[in-house]
């Protein structure tokens, strides 16, 4: 493959193959060096790696020196327009992904002029089937020829038996070295079983967090839901004392009202009250008349003649025909919604104000006659 990396605080990668198809392109900040290394080599062999930059970076070195691929780089950094536009038909998801994949397409573009000489060779060779070794080979450094020798040429009895004989009889060197890189190896494979089992351990702590805060969320929710009902629990059961209190009161009133009159009780003549309560026919006492509305006077004229207030009704109000009665003349015994008054109180109240209203006529009459 041919890699492109752009190193940082989030490291990128984009992997192509010889023919410069896109294999892979990932950024990420947990890509580790070793995570990097595994990632890359899990997709295959690297030959060539790419920097978009003109002095290479210390995580590229050290990662070229791993995978023993070479490094190329621009003569100059490269440009943000430039990367942009040789990388959009591929869609990089961030900018590190499009830096990583415009140093893998440049180093692509310098080896492709190689890669394509073996191609043409090996078909004009009828050898196709070996271009995939002989590019690894050439951008190794060997020549076309010298490629297709080594892995043509069949190794002689006398070589393999002295190359089995020098394995088994290393020098204490060799083995002294390959004792320490394994060492490494297994340090470094040790740290990142370490990595993956903190990760798992902070998985599970955040998840464990996380069910705990639902679970107080859920209790939190229920509590308020409990308090929240056993208050309207006790609102009800205020309701219901008021209703007792208020059978016990009226009980022994209806025992009397034979010649009395039921009247209702309201606070103003506003529609929300007057549009529940009233009925044809109801005998009204009103706390406060002059509170009103439109649509609950004319509601009103259509079934209620006596209206008995608490507060003096304004001029305006006299125009619509009601018999507005005071109760300061009318004796009454009343409950929370109810009032019982006797019937002739308010057949007196009523004659009273006839008469008063005949005598103000006749006075305005007799006034208007002299006047003429």
């Amino acid at each position: 493959m041919i890699a492109g990396i752009d190193p940082g605080i989030t490291t990128a990668y984009a992997l192509l193959d010889v023919q410069g198809n896109l294999i892979k392109m990932r950024s990420s900040k947990e890509l580790s060096f070793n995570r990097l290394l595994a990632e890359i080599i899990a997709e295959g062999k690297v030959l060539v790696i790419g920097t978009d930059v003109k002095h290479i970076p210390g995580l590229i070195e050290k990662f070229s020196a791993r995978v023993s691929a070479k490094v190329l780089m621009p003569e100059e950094d490269m440009k943000v327009g430039f990367k942009e536009r040789i990388t959009k038909p591929y869609n990089p998801k961030d900018d590190h992904q499009r830096d990583a994949l415009a140093a893998a397409l440049h180093a692509f573009k310098e080896v492709q002029p190689t890669l394509q000489k073996v191609d043409e060779a090996m078909r004009r060779l009828g050898k196709e089937q070996l271009s995939e070794e002989v590019k690894i080979l050439v951008l190794k450094g060997f020549t076309i020829g010298n490629a297709l020798e080594a892995l043509e040429k069949p190794e002689d009895e006398a070589v393999i038996k002295k190359r089995r004989l020098k394995t088994a009889f290393k020098k204490p060197s060799r083995l002294v070295e390959e004792n320490l890189f394994l060492k490494k190896q297994n340090r470094q494979l040790t740290a990142k079983v370490e990595y993956l089992d903190q990760k798992i351990r902070d998985f599970l702590r955040k998840t464990a967090a996380m069910s705990e805060k639902k679970a107080e969320d859920l209790i939190r929710f229920k509590n308020k839901k409990i308090i929240f009902l056993n208050q309207e629990v006790e609102n009800c059961k205020k309701e219901i004392a008021r209703l007792r209190q208020e059978t016990r009161t009226i009980a022994p009133l209806l025992l009397e009202a034979r010649d009395k009159v039921i009247a209702k009780k309201l606070k103003t003549l506003g529609w929300e009250e007057v549009s529940k309560i009233v009925e044809d026919g109801d005998i009204l006492v009103v706390d406060d008349v002059n509170v009103f509305s439109d649509r609950s006077l004319d509601l009103l004229k259509k079934k209620v003649s006596t209206i008995i207030y608490r507060k003096q009704p304004a001029k305006e109000l006299l125009k619509y025909g009601f018999s507005f009665l005071n109760t300061v003349n009318i004796p009454m015994r009343e409950t929370e919604t109810l009032a019982i008054i006797a019937k002739e109180s308010i057949e007196k109240e009523r004659k009273k104000k006839d008469m008063l209203s005949t005598i103000v006529k006749e006075y305005q009459e007799e006034r208007e006659a002299e006047l003429v």
